[in-house]
């Protein structure tokens, strides 16, 4: 069983205070350090239980003990030895002491550390001589020399002829990193020797890089000798995380070694000597700087041990990265680097301060690219350093943005709201920037979170990619992710965002999709935005919500020239090849793009049996509130396909340019466009309902659309594979139309006769593409080219040409002033069909069916339905079939009355005057 020992000293080294005995264990006590120590087992505690005043250094070299903690107790353990060159404490290699609660004092050294010291807070050491000697061994030692001076705790040299601190690696033949020695300042290092000749803290660094200084937070390192710098370093490594050094003398010199500094360190560096030069231990000059590089490279080459040494370990010449601190000096500079001229093989050391503050402008030459020195008033007449962009950010000069580094500080400032992004502010790319595959964190989104409109901050200026490319990386796989995480107000124009990919898979069985949501160019699209000229391309993922331009997208948003050639699917819910989801009552306009991406629904590779209802468009997948879509001159060439194998999931809606509009108010404009990209939904084994339509998926009730020379090509191919115990919906224009009656109007659309048009009424022109008998393809403008219904009237307008743009206007006008809102042919209420003698309870209505020329005019045939069922016609409805028809629409109409034959349930007329060609019917009684 582990046991307590008290007291500590060799039996003659201490002097007994009255009879009490300095050394117990448990209930026993000792007379001697030496008796305790024989009894001592790894990780003991030894507690002094009276002061004890030694006559002999006490050497922590027990194999059995090798883990010991000495508890002065509130005591103090004193060495008032006569040498100077004599240790108070030693810690051998593979041997560890923790030093607690009391006072450690000596007139000649402190402690000689190769194996582990730590002096825990509430703890000081004073020692006239060296402090503390750190010294690592060769490489059969499992662990390198380490002291810490923790928190609370404090150590002191006093007046003595030497330093506070001597650190160095082995100088053996043999090194390694085992071989290193370590300091770590946490508490407070004091040096109090005035006697000229010697530094605080030092190191001869052996034949390699293996001593390491570090303060951190909270250190303190006061130094008070005038003519000496508070720190020599000729071989070490310094880290500055924290802590305040100040030196009466001069500051940090560095004559070999690596010296970090990191942004965001606290450390304060204060020399206060006089002006002038000081002669180094070296021979060297330098005057008193807060910190002072002597770039004299290859003085101590170490390549020779290269070979033995662990990566990173050992350098050849000095290195330093200051990004953080404050350095000042009274007399001298904050930061300054000499090279000596003399030396064939001095290396000037530059481009290295990226950071920090200094009392005075640092030179230019140390200045790291792309980093800038301003004078700043806090604290007064200091400097900094700090990283920017070229450029003011006006338009007349926009921020730089060179290359990835550029790109990444451009992206990290304004993710941490360092006023880069912000509304007014202008950037411009200046080359192409591949991102070498990385997973890329993405621009004015910290939000990892399933929420969305929580990222902040956002980009709001104008980023101007001049006509260059961004390649090459990975999404990062946070909610709504992109390159851009959210815009809000902003505007992106002419750049290129290629090969880009979702991460990979997080779960076996599962597709690489791995994105909850997101999508290229930008994850959230916010407020009034303009995005011109921009393509994406690559292949992303995901569960939801995933776009080749957004994720969602609300506001105000304008889109010009931008193509998607991305391929995108997802597993669950909606899928844009620009926006998955478009919201509130804004516009989103687009002119002059194109989707050329594939987009796929696939429920297969969600490796579940969740159901999940698809929502796919060429450009948006699921409009929800009553905002508006406007689409001028734009193509979806992109394929759209949406598979299911099982479970019954409701709806899948698919459209070439919108998947649903799913409000009522939604406004859907289409003026010049074209769908020319396949689109198929296979369900066969799946209990699932599919709308597919060329241009719109599915309208809901109270959603209006109108659509201007709209053209689904001929060679489009659209499909529905379903149960039979399910209706498909695939039409021409518009899938399928919730309205009733329906509300879409088409003026000049073209489609191929092979699918029924999915447009509800207004005046559309389409065509056969088989050419009549005698070699003319038949053009005709429908007033009723879906759907029954019961109306006043029925019009049709057909010729051998295509109608012009004035023609429409015309035609338009004239329906507008006859008072045709929805023309329809309609029966009277007490005709009687084949030879029925009960009146007809539902209305029928006619539809013009077909229209045939000849040499003498032409023919024209018409059919009737009442409610969902056709009614056939025949002589029996006691009527007659009513034409007008004039040569032109600024000629007058004729009116004539023709006896109708009766053929397959339907009346045709034949019109024999060759001015027949523009021509509306009804069936009068």
């Amino acid at each position: 069983m582990k046991h307590i020992l008290y007291a500590t000293a060799l039996l003659a080294s201490f002097s007994v205070f009255g009879d009490l005995q300095p050394v117990a264990i448990g209930e026993n006590t000792y007379d001697s350090l030496e008796a305790a120590l024989a009894q001592a087992v790894d990780g003991d505690t030894l507690t002094l239980i009276q002061d004890i005043e030694l006559t002999n250094g006490v050497t922590f070299a027990s194999a059995d003990a090798s883990r010991l903690t000495l508890d002065l107790d509130g005591h103090t353990l004193s060495y008032p030895t006569a040498s100077s060159s004599e240790y108070m404490i030693t810690v051998s290699p593979t041997n560890s002491l923790v030093v607690t609660n009391g006072t450690l004092t000596t007139t000649g050294r402190g402690a000689w550390v190769s194996g582990s010291l730590t002096i825990a807070a509430d703890t000081s050491l004073t020692a006239d001589c060296r402090a503390l000697n750190i010294v690592g061994v060769d490489d059969n030692i499992n662990s390198p020399a380490t002291c810490t001076i923790q928190a609370g705790a404090t150590v002191t040299h006093g007046n003595g002829d030497d330093v506070a601190v001597f650190i160095r690696g082995s100088t053996g033949a043999r090194q390694s990193y085992n071989a290193k020695a370590i300091l770590n300042v946490y508490g407070t290092l004091v040096d109090t020797a005035t006697t000229p000749g010697q530094f605080g803290i030092t190191g001869n660094g052996g034949n390699a890089t293996l001593a390491e200084i570090n303060f951190y937070d909270g250190s303190v390192y006061t130094f008070a000798d005038t003519t000496r710098p508070m720190m020599y370093l000729p071989q070490n490594d310094l880290n500055l995380y924290g802590g305040t050094l100040t030196s009466a003398g001069g500051g940090i010199f560095v004559l070999c070694g690596k010296v970090n500094v990191p942004a965001d360190s606290t450390v304060t560096v204060t020399a206060n000597g006089p002006a002038g030069e000081y002669v180094s231990y070296s021979g060297g000059d330098y005057t008193g700087d807060a910190i002072y590089f002597a770039a004299e490279g290859a003085r101590y080459p170490r390549s020779q041990y290269r070979d033995t040494l662990p990566e990173g370990v050992g350098v050849d010449q000095l290195e330093a990265n200051i990004a953080g601190g404050t350095f000042t000096s009274a007399h001298g500079e904050g930061i300054a680097a000499y090279v000596d001229p003399d030396r064939n093989d001095a290396v000037a050391l530059t481009n290295f301060v990226s950071g920090g503050l200094y009392s005075s402008a640092p030179a230019a030459a140390l200045i790291a690219p792309k980093h800038f020195i301003k004078a700043v008033s806090d604290p007064e007449d200091y400097y900094m350093v700090y990283r920017w962009l070229h450029g003011s950010g006006t338009a007349q000069d926009p921020f730089q943005i060179a290359d990835r580094s550029d790109l990444e500080f451009f992206r990290d400032q304004v993710n941490n709201a360092n006023a880069l992004g912000t509304a007014g502010q202008h950037f411009v790319q200046l080359a192409d920037i591949d991102l070498g595959g990385d997973r890329w964190i993405d621009i004015g989104n910290v939000n990892d979170s399933a929420a969305y409109f929580v990222a902040s901050p956002m980009f709001s200026g104008v980023y101007d990619g001049g006509g260059h490319v961004v390649s090459n990386f990975v999404l990062s796989g946070r909610s709504y992710c992109g390159f851009f995480g959210t815009i809000l107000d902003g505007t992106v124009k002419n750049l290129q965002i290629l090969d880009a990919r979702s991460p990979d898979a997080y779960a076996p069985g599962i597709h690489p999709l791995n994105l909850a949501s997101g999508a290229i160019f930008c994850g959230d699209i916010e407020g009034t935005c303009l995005f011109e000229n921009v393509t994406v391309s690559g292949n992303v993922w995901g569960n939801h919500n995933i776009g080749g331009f957004s994720s969602w997208c609300e506001g105000d948003v304008t889109m010009l020239s931008c193509t998607n050639l991305a391929n995108v699917g997802t597993t669950f819910t909606k899928l844009g090849g620009f926006h998955s989801y478009y919201g509130n009552t804004h516009t989103l306009f687009c002119s002059n793009c194109c989707n050329k991406g594939t987009l796929t629904f696939d429920k297969v590779k969600r490796g579940t049996s969740t159901d999940a209802t698809a929502a796919v468009g060429g450009f948006v997948g699921y409009q929800q509130n009553p905002g508006k879509l406007v689409f001028v001159d734009c193509v979806n060439e992109g394929a759209i396909n949406a598979t299911y194998t099982s479970g019954s999931v409701g709806i899948a809606t698919l459209g070439g340019f919108v998947g649903r509009a799913n409000q009522s108010g939604i406004t859907l404009a289409i003026t010049n466009c074209v769908s020319t990209g396949a689109i198929s939904a296979n369900f066969a084994n799946a209990n699932e309902q599919a709308e597919v339509g060329g241009f719109v998926g599915r309208m809901v009730k109270g959603v209006s659309l109108s659509m201007h020379n709209a053209t689904v090509t001929a060679g489009t191919t659209m499909s529905a594979t379903v149960q039979e115990s399910v209706t498909p919906y695939v039409r021409a224009f518009v899938g399928r139309d919730l309205n009733s009656p329906q509300t879409a109007v088409l003026t000049r659309g073209v489609a191929p006769s092979e699918y029924e048009p999915g447009i509800a009424s207004g005046i559309a022109y389409g065509y056969n593409s088989t050419s009549t008998a005698d070699g003319l393809t038949k053009y005709f403008i429908s007033l009723d080219w879906m759907d029954w219904h019961t109306d006043a009237d029925a019009s049709a307008i057909w010729g051998t040409t295509p109608p012009t743009d004035d023609e429409l206007a015309k035609i338009m006008a004239w329906t507008t002033a006859n008072n045709i809102v929805e023309p329809r042919g309609k029966l009277g209420v007490e005709s009687y069909l084949l030879g029925s003698t009960s009146p007809l309870t539902v209305d029928p209505v006619l539809k013009i069916t077909a229209f045939e020329q000849t040499a003498a005019g032409c023919a024209l045939t018409v059919g009737a339905s009442a409610g969902d069922s056709a009614v056939p016609l025949s002589s029996a409805i006691n009527g007659t079939l009513k034409v007008r028809y004039a040569a032109d629409l600024n000629g007058s109409w004729t009116d004539a009355v023709y006896p109708p034959t009766f053929a397959n349930g339907q009346a045709t007329v034949t019109v024999t005057d060759e001015d027949a060609r523009f021509m509306k019917a009804a069936i009068t009684r």
